[in-house]
């Protein structure tokens, strides 16, 4: 598609030197990557060390690719210093005019092009060493395109000047034909990493918790115990069967859990491998970061409306209930010739409540706006826009929870229940002449009060809400019956 077409353009006028040749001598470097620790070429191969390097900026599309499938992360993990201790992985920014911010996923603003742009943040979750100095690129050339991949042998050679995956460096490395380095790397088992998901619910209970613990060791894990941990204090713990050889995942899915704060520090230990110690336990103890939405509505007529820009077919979505069950998803988009916004026709459904998370994606990693069109995404309920349900600038993509309370207008069917007073300023009564549940909701289908055991003589407390209109949920033993409410 032209969009690549575009970016290879700017690739090769950008990055135009041609690559070192395969069995050259690599020169040395002596540089600091972003947490002030030095690193020099010579010193690592004098160790006997491979060293790994990837020429990579934070705008590239494919550099961010390879980037989120982690095959340099899986070399540091199984021979990076915590590992074997063969293999030192580094990864050089290579885009001048930059700034630490956009390593760290924060776009620029000086309007300086590609020294502004960023896909997300590199240095999250990154194992390995980071260099923000574009100077490499006098030693090392990226041959017209980034990312660019050196493996080094220990003689100081150049074993590959293109392998980009976790097998083929291992193969430059340890293949005794042509130029590759012929080491024997070292053996280690019961060794994983660990990546967690970020979570979203709808309230602290019955939450989803899941993990991938990626094999990183030689042997094959066929089970591990693991932990969830909220502010220091297990809150549950699991096992779990498997069969995975090296760099092969395993997502670890929970039971729902109910995290009573989840504004502390949440994370996910494995205890066990194989029934023993992990060999590094660092590696598979993870923060893990939870967000309670607050996103809800009153209304179960829900309409889902998707606006493409040009390029319609790197978007997908799912909508998912809280069993992770998918009860929508996107069609079959096709790409337009011309940049603009392409509405797509609504797709409207009548969901239960439930909490329901909507996932949308952008396969190029760029969104849905602005640069080929003002695309987005907008979630309706009754026709009215759902507030933070909604966008389109969201990279590679974003996933939103809310809520769907909707209420019942069910009569009691033997007495009719009203509220007194009505507006109310402090207190209000309900003419009931049986024992009821009380549920007041605000106008975004929020839970915000639950009284138990009410009767007629009940003084139900409102006093610390604020002024405007609820719905009052009358819960009986066979009905309900909800009554707007007037806060003064």
């Amino acid at each position: 598609m032209k969009k690549s077409i575009l970016l290879i353009f700017a690739l090769v006028s950008f990055f135009g030197q041609a690559q070192l040749p395969v069995g050259s001598t690599a020169p040395d470097f002596t540089m600091t990557d972003i947490f002030g620790v030095t690193h020099n070429l010579y010193d690592y191969t004098s160790q006997g060390k491979t060293v790994v390097i990837k020429l990579s900026a934070t705008w590239c599309p494919p550099c961010w690719s390879h980037h989120v499938a982690g095959h340099f992360s899986d070399l540091h993990y199984s021979y990076g210093s915590q590992g074997t201790n063969d293999v030192v992985v580094i990864y050089f920014e290579v885009q001048p005019n930059n700034t630490i911010n956009q390593l760290y996923g924060i776009q620029g603003t000086t309007g300086d092009g590609y020294a502004d742009t960023t896909l997300g943040n590199w240095v999250e979750g990154t194992p390995y060493p980071i260099i923000d100095n574009a100077a490499i690129t006098t030693l090392y050339p990226t041959g017209g395109g980034i990312p660019r991949f050196y493996t080094i042998c220990p003689n100081n050679t150049i074993a590959s000047n293109t392998a980009n995956t976790n097998t083929g460096v291992r193969s430059a490395i340890t293949s005794t034909s042509g130029s590759n380095c012929g080491v024997t790397l070292g053996t280690i088992n019961n060794n994983a990493s660990l990546k967690t998901n970020n979570s979203i619910a709808c309230s602290n209970e019955g939450i989803a918790i899941s993990a991938v613990l990626r094999n990183q060791g030689a042997n094959t894990i066929t089970s591990a115990n693991a932990s969830i941990v909220s502010g220091g204090n297990v809150v549950a713990t699991q096992d779990f069967t498997m069969s995975r050889s090296r760099w092969q995942n395993q997502t670890l899915t929970f039971n729902p859990v109910t995290i009573a704060d989840p504004s502390q520090p949440l994370s996910v230990v494995v205890n066990t491998i194989n029934g023993v110690a992990p060999h590094h336990a660092p590696f598979v103890n993870k923060p893990l970061n939870l967000t309670v939405s607050d996103i809800a509505t009153e209304f179960s007529n829900i309409t889902i409306k998707i606006n493409l820009d040009r390029y319609g077919s790197e978007t997908s979505w799912f909508l998912r209930n809280s069993a992770g069950t998918v009860v929508a998803q996107n069609p079959t988009y096709t790409n337009a010739t011309a940049n603009g916004a392409y509405p797509q026709p609504d797709i409207n459904l009548t969901l239960p409540n439930d909490c329901y998370t909507f996932d949308i994606r952008d396969s190029y990693g760029d969104g849905m706006c602005c640069t080929y069109g003002a695309g987005g995404y907008q979630i309706l309920a009754n026709g009215v826009l759902v507030a933070g349900l909604s966008g389109g600038a969201f990279g590679g993509g974003e996933v939103k929870a809310y809520e769907v309370n909707a209420l019942s207008s069910n009569e009691f069917q033997t007495e009719s229940i009203t509220l007194f007073p009505n507006p109310a300023s402090d207190n209000f009564t309900i003419n009931t002449t049986k024992l009821v549940n009380v549920e007041i909701v605000n106008m975004l289908g929020k839970l915000v009060k639950s009284v138990q055991n009410v009767d007629a003589s009940t003084s139900v407390d409102v006093s610390n809400l604020d002024a405007g209109v609820y719905f009052v949920k009358v819960l009986g033993e066979n009905a309900t019956q909800t009554i707007k409410l007037i806060k003064k």
